[in-house]
């Protein structure tokens, strides 16, 4: 009998080890769920960062995307984009400062 196994992701796929003691061959078909997740939040590419928050900010940012039916990637991209246009630019700071 030959044992077929499907693995969905790459989590599952490195720690797939078939084990046969048999002579019969172990078919391992590896599925893609890249395009079976949520629908794209934007139509640009995107680049990862990582940040660190204290774990209440996590919380609250948690809760907002959550009230607002969101997720928190949108939600961080929005503050971030809306921070950084009302940020007042750097000339203006050394104008002011004078």
């Amino acid at each position: 009998m030959t044992a077929i196994s499907v693995i969905t992701n790459a989590r599952d796929s490195a720690r797939y080890r078939p084990v046969s003691t048999t002579n019969d061959v172990d078919v391992v078909i590896v599925t893609s769920m890249a395009n079976t997740g949520r629908p794209r939040e934007y139509d640009e590419d995107r680049v990862t960062k990582a940040v660190r928050i204290s774990p209440e900010l996590d919380l609250r940012l948690k809760a907002a995307a959550r009230e607002r039916g969101v997720s928190v990637n949108l939600l961080i991209n929005a503050a971030l984009d809306d921070y950084l246009e009302r940020l007042v630019p750097v000339e203006q700071l050394l104008t002011t400062a004078s």
